[in-house]
Parts: structure tokens; sequence; C-alpha cells
């Protein structure tokens, strides 16, 4: 008879969560879950991320992208998007290149002075700017589109400037010190970003772990009980900040929450499907940020992403193996 409860509990608690996820999924009812819900339906970013020619593109990259045409802008990528090594300005970005017009390139900035700005690098420049090493040699990243002057266009780096001459059609860079950052612009737009609590919940029969931060409907509420909040999340996106997702394995009715490229791979190799946007979060560490860490247990094939100390420890003291940094989030 115990048995045949628990699978009696875990069908029910399955059917109720494939409910709350189609709910999820198409961004109603979610008002009435006791507190305002992320805008995040109506944001391009909350979705997976998206592909430019079959490869895989960053939201940041991808949206430069269609903004410059596309396919039609500046053609297909050349390659897989790489993260660069820290810039000798400090910075870290992620590049992708282009087949277009002899080769582009854009240049997110993951970290530094400009994190979270996006910019391109064309035709002359880029070709001068890959011989002296791209991001990785003394120019560093772009840190602003071309400008139009007489002679043709200038445009900077943290650690010059190319410019192009229009009259023979050829580039140069000097080294230079780069212009200060716009004072506080994404200080600012990270501090005005409203911020939504990011809840751990458990089940007890089942050993799941439930990391979300649309809370839970009363049904399921049943099943699982309320931990502690982890951390905090972006209900908008912020410059720089990546989507916190949360994925479903519908034969098990286990949760998993994640943010990386290799998060998203693991989960669905795992069985599990994308269920909704939970928000936002930094891919590199920001000040006032917690790290959230995502550990498994091979045995329950359960994912657990946790950011106190509690439980980091509950995790570990529970067979849990520390698997990877998911993102960044505001502490609670």
């Amino acid at each position: 008879m115990p048995a045949i409860a628990v699978v009696s509990r875990s069908r029910a608690r399955r059917r109720v969560a494939a409910i709350w996820l189609v709910i999820l999924a198409s961004g109603a009812g979610l008002a009435g879950l006791g507190r305002p819900a992320p805008a995040l339906a109506d944001t391009p970013s909350a979705a997976a991320p998206g592909m430019a020619c079959d490869t895989a593109l960053s939201p940041p990259i991808l949206q430069k992208w269609t903004e410059l045409g596309g396919q039609n802008g500046l053609g297909c990528p050349t390659a897989r998007e790489s993260t660069s090594v820290k810039t000798q300005g400090g910075s870290v970005g992620h590049e992708a290149d282009f087949a277009a017009n002899g080769g582009a390139g854009i240049f997110w900035h993951a970290s530094g002075a400009y994190a979270g700005q996006t910019y391109a690098v064309r035709g002359c420049n880029y070709r001068l700017y890959v011989q002296y090493g791209g991001p990785r040699g003394w120019l560093g990243l772009p840190i602003g589109e071309p400008q139009n002057n007489p002679d043709g266009q200038t445009q900077a780096f943290e650690g010059g400037v190319i410019s192009y001459q229009r009259a023979d059609r050829s580039c140069s860079a000097e080294r230079g010190a780069p212009p200060p950052p716009p004072v506080g612009a994404h200080d600012v737009a990270v501090e005005q970003a409203p911020k939504v609590p990011l809840g751990l919940y458990f089940d007890s029969a089942s050993g799941d772990h439930l990391t979300t931060s649309t809370g839970l409907p009363p049904q399921l509420a049943d099943f699982y009980q309320t931990v502690r909040q982890e951390a905090s999340v972006y209900g908008e996106h912020p410059p720089g900040a990546v989507t916190l997702k949360l994925f479903f394995k519908e034969s098990t009715g286990d949760y998993a929450t994640v943010a990386t490229p290799e998060g998203e791979r693991d989960v669905q190799a795992a069985g599990y499907e994308f269920a909704g946007g939970q928000g936002f979060v930094f891919p590199t560490p920001q000040p006032g940020t917690v790290a959230l860490k995502l550990y498994v247990n091979a045995d329950k094939h359960d994912y657990f992403l946790a950011a106190t100390p509690e439980s980091q420890a509950e995790a570990e003291g529970a067979g849990y193996v520390f698997v990877r940094i998911e993102g960044y989030a505001p502490a609670p």
C-alpha cells in the first residue's frame, strides 16, 4: 500500500506540474501567484538562444547581427561564438565572426567598464583589427561604433583607434588611451532593473528540488515545501544579463534551472524540456551578486541550483556533486 500511495502522489504531481507549465509558458495567470511576475514573455532574450545560419549565438550578439541585416548584412558566422581572454583593458568579451564584405565581427562586453555593450567591426577596420590580434592584441575590445569624419571613419578600442581613409581605402591603427566610459550608464540600468525573489522548494516524497522565481500554484504547494530564498533575479533585462531558464522532465515530474549553454545541453540530454524564463542573471561576477551553483545527484537524477551557504551544505551533505556556476544573481 505505501508504494501505491507514492506512485499516486507522483502521478498527481506530474499532472499538476504539466498544467502549471502550460500556464507559465503562455504567460497567463502569473499575477495570481501572490506577487508581481517578471515581464518575460515580451522580452526577446527570454527565448532560447537563437540561431544564425545554423550557428548558435548568444542573445546580445544575435540581436546585433539581426539589427545589421542578418544574413543579408554581415552574412553567416564563420565559426562558433567564442570567449576572448581577458583584454589588456581588463575586460572579457564574447566574439563572433562573419563572412560578408571580406569579414566582420561582433563583440559583446561580458565584463569591464562597458559590460553589456555590443559593437561591430567591419571591412577594412576588421581586417586590420585581426592582424593586430583582435581583442587579444593591444587594441582590446571595440568600445564604440565607427564615427564619420571628413576623411573617412574612426573607431575607438580599449587600447587605441583604427582610422579608415576614404581617399585610398586604407586603414591604420594608433595606440592611445580610450575615452572614459559613459558615467554610471551600466550601473544605473542594473540598479533600476526590478528584482524578483528566487526561491528554493523541495518535494520530500520524490526528492526533487525546484528553484523558481514564479512561485508555486496552490496545487503544487501541496507537494513542495518552501525551503528559503536563494537569491533574486532581474525581472527586466539589464545590459549584459542572460536568461535563467526552467526545464521540466515530464516522465519524472522533475525540474532543473540553468543559465549557461552547458547547463542547457546537460539537462536536455537528460530528457528535460524548456518550460519558461525565470528572469535574468549575469554570466560573470558583478557587485552585490552571489553565485548560482548547479549540483547534481546521479543516483536520484536530480538537479539542484543553490546560492546560499545553507543550501550548498545541504546539497553536498545529501550526496550532490557540484557541476558549475550557472550565473550570478543579486543577493537575497
